[in-house]
């Protein structure tokens, strides 16, 4: 499966994050509810995937099929990774 979208959105001061994957003819949606940390998962400098913990730990990974080095993420500032 692919990664499709992923949002974080607040909804009345608690943050919520959903992963959409998707493959060729399924849709998955993940919910996370009470988002209160997102990590970015690290190996030797590189991107590998996204942590994301929620409230009653609960969390949900999401990990890159190629690892990416900063410089090599497309669109992103810097200083946003």
């Amino acid at each position: 499966m692919r990664l499709a979208d992923l949002v974080l959105r607040d909804a009345d001061g608690t943050v919520d994050g959903w992963v959409q994957l998707r493959s060729d003819d399924t849709l998955l949606n993940v919910t996370l509810n009470g988002l209160q940390r997102l990590i970015r998962v690290r190996l030797d400098d590189r991107h590998v995937g996204l942590r994301m913990d929620g409230r009653g730990a609960r969390s949900l990974l999401v990990w890159f099929r190629v690892a990416a080095a900063p410089a090599e993420l497309d669109g992103i500032p810097a200083s946003e990774i």
